[in-house]
């Protein structure tokens, strides 16, 4: 189970940083469709995040930022 754990950690740390990238590429880019290529790709590394929170307990209250991030938040 540790082992499982651990690399969910690291699933849940490398969609936080995906979010992050495209939530930088989204405040840049001024082209619609770049815009919403950086919201789709958010949208899904979401809800992967939450995938992996309901599939771990103990991840639920790990809450960041980038679990929700709507444009115009900070991160």
């Amino acid at each position: 189970m540790a082992d499982n754990l651990a690399s969910t950690r690291d699933k849940l740390k490398a969609q936080r940083k995906t979010v992050r990238t495209h939530a930088e590429k989204w405040r840049v880019h001024v082209e619609p469709y770049e815009k919403t290529f950086a919201l789709k790709t958010i949208e899904n590394a979401q809800k992967f995040i939450q995938k992996l929170k309901s599939d771990h307990p103990t991840l639920r209250n790990d809450d960041q930022p980038e679990d929700n991030w709507k444009p115009g938040d900070r991160l």
